[in-house]
């Protein structure tokens, strides 16, 4: 040990650097130490300002928002105080003038006619206000009437060359008393009308060949069942073999009417029940096939081939084969029948079916290609609807009293 003096020195040495660092230590640890203290007072002092500024702030915001409530009062106070001060300086000026003295301008005057009410001039205003008032009634009742009335109006609405007029007889006014010539009312309007009526299809007929006519209306209750009934009489009163079928399976009347049996008919000879039910009348000249039984389904049993080979049959034993048939309106019935026959005949009641009813009736034959000729203004008041000189005058043409006793 002693044998190692550099050793020993070195060692010394060493010593004395460890005594050297650990007393640098302890320094800079109390340096750093007393450097937290220092910091954290000042980090604690900081904290403190902090909390006094945000107590400041807020103290602060709460005397604003005093100042502003006393703001606006102090400036609701100063603009009622100056409106005060206004009032009560007015009031000072009128109290401080001087009543004035009356001057007279005019003097008044007795009134030599009153000033109201102005009588003329109320006449003129309801003049006035009157006819602009009925004009506008008329106008309205104009175009809220919408049914057919006249010739134009059905050919309008429907499309189609109006055939003739039928007047308005009389309910108890029987088919075969129209046919009849000897009848005393046979040159009546009505007889004039079918006549005319009659010669329109006869030349339809001649030209195109046509055997198989069909009678329709938009609605029912126009008199489609009375209309075909009395254009076979005046048919079969011109020389023409006339049959007269009932195909309106769902509410037949041809057979009412005429005083026979609703059956065998046109339903059972369609099933193929009955051979050809041909009926003849008291009218000289028409044959009938009534009804029959109301089938489930009419709309099938009319759309079936049976009705085509069966009007083509017909149609080479009669000059004339005349078909009642449905309405057209809410019914399959009569556009299926009317793609089977010669001609379709549309029948409508003055003042009864509307004309939109008449239009879509229309459209609706024309859409299964119908083979629509004209159309039958019936149950016309001629006195009331503007007919007055045919039916005062030319459907009362006839030979006078003094010409029969000649002739007689």
């Amino acid at each position: 040990k002693h044998g190692y003096p550099k050793l020993t020195q070195l060692r010394a040495q060493i010593a004395e650097i460890d005594r050297n660092l650990e007393r640098e230590a302890q320094r800079i640890r109390r340096e750093i130490g007393s450097r937290y203290e220092e910091t954290r007072e000042r980090e604690s002092l900081l904290r403190e300002e902090l909390a006094r500024e945000k107590a400041d702030l807020l103290d602060l915001k709460d005397r604003a928002v005093r100042y502003h409530i006393l703001k606006r009062d102090w400036e609701a106070n100063a603009g009622l105080h100056a409106g005060l001060l206004e009032r009560m300086k007015e009031l000072g000026v009128s109290v401080g003038l001087e009543v004035s003295n009356a001057v007279i301008v005019d003097r008044a005057k007795v009134p030599i006619r009153p000033d109201r009410p102005r009588r003329a001039l109320t006449a003129a205003i309801a003049l006035v206000l009157g006819l602009a008032l009925g004009l506008g009634v008329a106008f309205l009742l104009g175009h809220l009437e919408n049914r057919v009335r006249s010739v134009q109006d059905l050919e309008e609405a429907s499309g189609l060359v109006a055939l003739g007029v039928i007047p308005k007889v009389a309910a108890d006014l029987a088919v075969p008393q129209v046919a009849d010539p000897s009848a005393p009312h046979a040159v009546s309007p009505i007889a004039e009308a079918l006549c005319s009526v009659r010669t329109n299809l006869l030349e339809l007929f001649e030209s195109a060949a046509m055997r198989v006519l069909m009678v329709t209306s938009a609605t029912p209750g126009e008199g489609k069942t009375t209309m075909a009934m009395h254009l076979a009489a005046v048919l079969a009163q011109a020389g023409s073999r006339v049959l007269l079928v009932d195909a309106d399976l769902r509410r037949p009347r041809v057979h009412t009417i005429l005083g026979l049996d609703r059956g065998p008919g046109l339903s059972e000879l369609l099933e193929g029940r009955e051979p050809k039910p041909v009926r003849q009348t008291e009218i000289p000249g028409i044959s009938v096939i009534t009804a029959g039984r109301t089938p489930a389904d009419p709309g099938a049993l009319l759309g079936g081939m049976e009705l085509e080979a069966l009007l083509a049959d017909l149609g080479q034993d009669f000059d004339c084969v005349i078909l009642d048939s449905a309405p057209v309106l809410g019914l399959a019935d009569a556009p299926v029948i009317s793609t089977k026959v010669d001609a379709v005949l549309l029948v409508a009641a003055a003042d009864g079916a509307p004309r939109a009813a008449v239009r879509d009736s229309v459209k609706r034959l024309r859409l299964v290609r119908a083979p629509l000729v004209g159309a039958l203004l019936n149950r016309v008041d001629f006195k009331r609807d503007g007919y007055g000189y045919y039916g005062s005058h030319y459907y009362s043409y006839g030979p006078s009293d003094d010409s029969t006793s000649a002739a007689g």
